[in-house]
């Protein structure tokens, strides 16, 4: 779901949760936890990836990005406050964001 945003923030890669499981364990890591989450909002995350794809002419906007708007982030917040409280119910193979907990052995 690589977009303009990923580029204009500097983002790099993104990784799936057993490709970076196996990058820390491979230097030395125990995963602790992991998850996904934002994944009640997929379906925006994948619209956004089409409507934003990265032009290869793309010049990254830095720290100067649109802000999102008050109303849709009150939506999205709603959204989410609504998905942490069923997360541990919902399939976890895919999500927006990956949280990652490990301690160097």
């Amino acid at each position: 779901m690589w977009n303009e945003h990923d580029v204009d923030v500097g983002h790099k890669r993104r990784y799936t949760k057993s490709s970076i499981k196996e990058l820390l364990e491979k230097n030395g890591y125990t995963i602790k936890y992991s998850k996904y989450f934002f994944i009640s909002i997929i379906p925006l995350l994948i619209l956004r990836a089409i409507i934003k794809k990265p032009k290869k002419n793309h010049i990254p906007k830095g720290d100067k990005i649109d802000p999102i708007s008050p109303i849709i982030n009150k939506i999205l917040i709603s959204i989410l406050r609504i998905e942490n409280k069923i997360i541990d119910y919902l399939p976890n193979f895919f999500g927006g964001s990956l949280l990652i907990i490990a301690q160097k052995k």
